[in-house]
């Protein structure tokens, strides 16, 4: 329930702000694949987690796990308010603020008031209603096996379950339908696990070039003259 609750947040956001060339309602189905695989995904993490610490400390377990599901929660709805202002998610790139920087994107593209405290009003509201019910309804050890296997399955299929971005027409659907969560967490895996760069191949004068190795879509569409262009764009 959780999941559709922040797709539907998340359209609602995007189409307030956004008059779109891609209908939302011809992701919804990618979109919704995207977040029940980072559901099961994250679950099968979380048990990796939670599950050994029950065994010995069912109380702090519980407060360890809620506590974690409110924190992605309310880096969830951040990045999805990231998203909503320029429809690009947030990556690797977010290692490159400051706290300052963040600051400053939140306050001149969204502002700051009720609205945006509202998702995490609910979100928490929620979270509160799952304890609450978690409570009254008990399901079997047999079920509950089943349900963390297949979790664990999707957690270590996900890098290759998950959509690319060819597998969508445009670069803005692929966009839409990721899960934002899911997208950051692969962003900064990736990040933090790249080979550095040597010193060595740092130019001193131009710190910051290095190559680039992109896909040549256009050159097939292109035939060579031996005269040069009128017109160069």
């Amino acid at each position: 329930m959780l999941v559709i609750i922040l797709r539907l947040c998340e359209m609602v956001m995007i189409s307030m702000k956004h008059a779109l060339s891609v209908s939302l309602m011809d992701i919804l189905f990618p979109a919704i694949v995207a977040d029940l695989i980072f559901f099961f995904a994250l679950t099968g993490f979380l048990s990796l987690l939670i599950v050994p610490l029950a065994t010995k400390f069912s109380t702090a377990a519980q407060w360890t796990y809620y506590s974690l599901l409110v924190l992605g929660g309310m880096i969830h709805f951040g990045l999805i308010q990231y998203f909503s202002v320029i429809l690009v998610p947030l990556g690797a790139d977010f290692f490159g603020y400051t706290l300052d920087d963040i600051r400053f994107t939140v306050k001149s593209s969204t502002g700051i008031s009720i609205k945006t405290f509202l998702p995490y009003i609910i979100l928490i509201t929620i979270i509160i209603f799952h304890r609450v019910l978690s409570k009254r309804m008990q399901f079997g050890t047999t079920l509950s096996g089943v349900f963390t296997g297949c979790s664990l399955v999707i957690l270590f299929l996900s890098p290759i379950l998950v959509p690319t971005v060819k597998d969508f027409s445009s670069d803005l659907e692929y966009n839409l339908s990721v899960n934002k969560s899911h997208y950051f967490a692969t962003k900064a895996a990736q990040f933090f696990t790249k080979p550095s760069i040597s010193t060595s191949d740092i130019s001193e004068e131009y710190p910051l070039v290095k190559d680039f190795h992109y896909q040549d879509v256009l050159g097939p569409f292109m035939q060579p003259s031996s005269s040069t262009p009128n017109i160069v764009v």
